[in-house]
């Protein structure tokens, strides 16, 4: 349901941290006007290969979205190719070496927790940038700090974290190359929206007797 605008803040992240928008507003601010490191700094998003990891309702709406810019595209899940998606199926190593924007896009598993750690991180192209909107234990945050400090990693966009609420320290939040979120992505007027409307018809199901969608059922 809240597919869509974690989507669009997804893109938003990918879009401020290519064009390095957070540091072009503070010097801004602190009266530069012409910035000429841009010129060798800021990416556009359509000139970039963006890898998708996981390919759930969020990944199929970031992916519809990526479209309009005209980037390289591919994406990898646990599951394997799925030939309904229009899209490239590259397995998780080459992914990382062929993407310049990785955007991760998978549920918090056993399996899945800290994907991304000093090896991975070590795998993705020099200078790559990192989004995530999923789920912060996905990323070792220690070695995401570490590749960030050493320009392993050209920046990161987070609006997720291992520990949540943040209500410390956290490095993530001091440097210069990181655009960081307090995980809401999807919290939107559009998005409360569709919620409120979705829970009013399932209860007016449930009430007429009607079959309510079952993606709301909590089984105990």
């Amino acid at each position: 349901m809240n597919a869509p605008s974690v989507a669009e803040a997804t893109l938003a992240l990918m879009l401020a941290t290519l064009r390095r928008l957070p540091h072009v507003q503070e010097a801004f601010r602190g009266g530069s006007w012409d910035q000429p490191d841009l010129w060798r700094e800021a990416r556009d998003l359509g000139a970039c290969r963006v890898g998708l990891i996981g390919m759930g309702a969020i990944g199929q709406e970031v992916l519809k979205r990526l479209k309009g810019f005209g980037c390289e595209i591919a994406y990898t899940k646990p599951s394997g190719a799925d030939a309904a998606l229009d899209a490239r199926f590259l397995p998780l190593d080459e992914l990382l070496g062929w993407a310049d924007v990785i955007s991760l896009h998978l549920p918090l598993t056993a399996e899945s927790k800290h994907l991304i750690r000093a090896e991975t991180l070590a795998e993705m192209k020099p200078g790559a940038v990192l989004i995530n909107t999923s789920r912060g234990g996905l990323v070792d945050e220690a070695a995401l700090l570490a590749a960030l400090r050493s320009g392993q990693l050209v920046a990161a966009g987070l609006d997720v974290f291992e520990s949540e609420p943040v209500t410390g320290p956290n490095p993530l939040l001091e440097l210069p190359n990181t655009v960081t979120l307090p995980h809401v992505a999807g919290r939107t007027l559009d998005n409360f929206d569709r919620m409120v409307r979705h829970w009013s018809g399932n209860i007016r199901a449930h009430a007429e007797g009607r079959q309510i969608d079952p993606a709301c059922i909590v089984l105990p």
